[in-house]
Parts: structure tokens; sequence; C-alpha cells
């Protein structure tokens, strides 16, 4: 049935409503400021008709929870979080571009996650995971720490290694390879982005490539000819780094006295060790504060025996000093002089890690040592390798 509406009427009832609730929802906003997760308690309970002890599900919950679902109903959700998950990665913007077009001029375009997402997910009395899954898995997707990896245009190869590639995993699935399809996934999950060193003019210049993406953060450099495979030496330098007000930090490892010349050298002391322990100046898990770096010392003169391994945590300060860094050894742009002008202005920590945690992959010689070792030391490679090198090399593998 039509109703005749007069324009007083129609005036009135197109404006918003938001006004009658503004009052009660900034009361709740600013209740749960104040109070936090007690606010949020008597909130479901009143609203809800729930006593929640804790917000976060337990993992005992979830797994009561799987109990409950039906098998297929579980793996249609885990079939539809990997496709939302595939969709929204092949959508994601690449995170960044760089290219110095001219000398003194650089074009670009950078694309910032969010740092912070709410998922509105409704209550009610039906339950939606579709809700949970579209919502939740892209923010996922969208990332908030990135990596930037410092490349030549020459070298396409490796940005395809993190590029999506639905059919390449659709195809490994289908043909019961699951491990491998979910490396391949893994990744092209990782959040990459990338930006050119057009001219090669050293180390310092390529971290400098990268100053736009980083902004006014702490920064791992992370070398790509030195490998660690278990992932751990940057987190134990990021906690060196907390305990000393979020100074910059480098790894260093123990060579021998007479390899001192081959390497960066350290200047400094023993300050105590990453647990607390009582441990030898030298040995791992020890904190030097860095005092200075030699470039390749006699080994008379070497101040200590720790070389600088090619992991560095540094503050946001050193992209402001390779900004006007002048050129050094070998007529390119060092890093480590733009670090001696950042000791000169803050306190820098080094962390002593185990030499064989690491691995060198600088020269092709040690690229094929470190893919032996690893496959040596790996069972479920170690057979086939052996296999394919021949049993008379097993010797002179191991």
């Amino acid at each position: 049935m039509w109703q005749q509406v007069n324009e007083d009427f129609w005036k009135e009832n197109r404006e918003s409503k938001v006004g009658q609730v503004q009052d009660t929802v900034r009361e709740i906003v600013e209740s749960v400021r104040e109070h936090g997760d007690a606010t949020l308690r008597e909130l479901a309970k009143k609203f809800d008709r729930v006593d929640l002890k804790e917000i976060a599900v337990s993992r005992d919950e979830i797994e009561e929870a799987y109990e409950k679902v039906k098998p297929g109903v579980v793996e249609e959700l885990e079939n539809a979080a990997y496709n939302i998950e595939r969709f929204h990665r092949m959508q994601k913007p690449s995170g960044m571009w760089l290219s110095e077009v001219e000398p003194g001029i650089t074009l670009g375009v950078k694309t910032t996650p969010l740092e912070r997402v709410g998922c509105y997910i409704p209550g009610g009395r039906a339950s939606y995971p579709s809700t949970v899954l579209m919502t939740a898995i892209p923010a996922k997707v969208a990332g908030v720490d990135e990596v930037i990896i410092v490349n030549s245009r020459e070298k396409p190869q490796i940005e395809s290694y993190f590029r999506v590639d639905g059919g390449f995993e659709d195809m490994l699935r289908k043909r019961g390879k699951k491990v491998e399809a979910d490396l391949v996934h893994e990744a092209s999950s990782m959040p990459v982005s990338f930006v050119y060193q057009d001219n090669p003019r050293g180390l310092g210049h390529a971290v400098h490539c990268a100053a736009e993406a980083v902004g006014d953060e702490p920064v791992f450099v992370l070398l790509g000819d030195y490998f660690v495979p278990d992932r751990q030496m940057c987190v134990r330098m990021a906690e060196v780094s907390r305990q000393h007000g979020n100074a910059s930090v480098i790894a260093v490892a123990p060579v021998p006295a007479d390899q001192v010349s081959r390497y960066g050298i350290i200047a400094g002391e023993c300050v105590g060790s990453l647990d607390g322990s009582d441990t030898a100046d030298e040995q791992e898990g020890a904190v030097w504060k860095v005092t200075g770096l030699v470039e390749k010392p006699a080994p008379e003169d070497a101040p200590s025996h720790l070389f600088i391994v090619g992991r560095y945590l540094l503050s946001p300060r050193i992209m402001d000093l390779l900004a006007n860094q002048g050129v050094g050894a070998g007529g390119e742009i060092q890093l480590t002089d733009a670090m001696e002008r950042l000791l000169a202005e803050e306190d820098m920590y080094a962390l002593v890690v185990d030499v064989d945690e690491g691995c060198d992959t600088g020269t092709p010689a040690a690229w094929a040592g470190v893919n032996a070792r690893l496959a040596l030391k790996d069972p479920s490679t170690r057979e086939a390798f052996l296999e394919a090198l021949g049993r008379s090399g097993l010797s002179q593998a191991e």
C-alpha cells in the first residue's frame, strides 16, 4: 500500500539517525579506553548474555570446536580460506618500486599497509564463518612488516621467485605434492617488495636505495651471500637492541688470529651476555659495546678476533648518514663508513654468534659447499644426495 508523504515528513526522515546513538557509542568507547577488557566483559554480559572469563580463545577451546564440527565442513572452510588468501595475494599491490631516472631524480610508487585493522564479525543468532574469512584473511595478507630486496633490473628471476603462481601450486597439489606446494605458497606469501640499484655503487648505496621504503624505522640489513638456516639470529639481535635502548646491533663471530686480516673486525669491550650468564668475551651469546670498526687489520693490530658476519640492525639515523656519505674504498659508498659516523653519535652493540650458524655463499665453491652441507643435514634429502653424489664421494663430502 502506498502512503502519501509530504515535504516536511520527507525532510525529517531523510536525515541520519546517527545523532541518536552518538552519546551511547561515545560512552562505550571512552569506557573501553579507560577500563580495557573489563568493559568488554561487562558489555558481553549485558548485551550477549555471556559471562566471559577470558576474551582470547584458548587452544583447548579451538580443539573442542573442531570436534563439534563435521569434518566435511572443516574441509570446506579450509578450502575457502585457501582460495580467499590466494585471490587477495594476487590482487595485492607489489609494495613499492623506485627508479632513479636521472641523477638526483627518483620516481616510484609506494603502497603502505595499515598498522592495525579491526574486523567486524557480527554476532547475533547466526554463525557466519565467511565474515571472518573475508575480513581477517585479507588483513593478514595486507601485512604490516615488509621485506625490501635491493635488486638489479638484470635479475628478474629473483622477483619471480616471490610472485604468486597459482597454476603451479594447483598442479603440485593435484599430483599429491602438498609439501612442495606449501613451500611455493609460503614463498609467494612473504611481504616482499623491491627497490632497484641501477648503478653498483657499493653496499652503502644499496642500503640507501631502500630509504624511502624503510622510513623512520630501524632496519635489518641482511646480506644475500650470508645464509642463516634457522632464522633466529635476527630475533636475538632484536632482543639485544631492546635491552640497550633500541641501539644498533651487529652480529659478529670469532675468527682465528691469523685470519683477522681478511675481515672487518670490531673494537670494544664485552659488557655481558644475552641471557645474563657468565660468558667468555668471544663466546657465543656475549654482548659487546662497539667502539670502532677496523677493516682488515694486521694480526698484531687487531683489537679483537670478532668479525662482522653480514647481519646488521641499524637505527633510522643510518639512512640520513648514507644520504651524504662520501665515496670510500674501491670508489664506492661503504656501509661501514656510515656506521663509523653513526658510532660517533649513538651507542652500538655486537652479539657474538656461532660461526657455524651462518653459511657464506659468496663464491661458487662456497655456494656449492653450503648446498652440500644442507642436503647432508636434512634427513629427507640426505640419501638422495649421497646417491647422486656417488658413494665414492661420501668421505670427502662428510
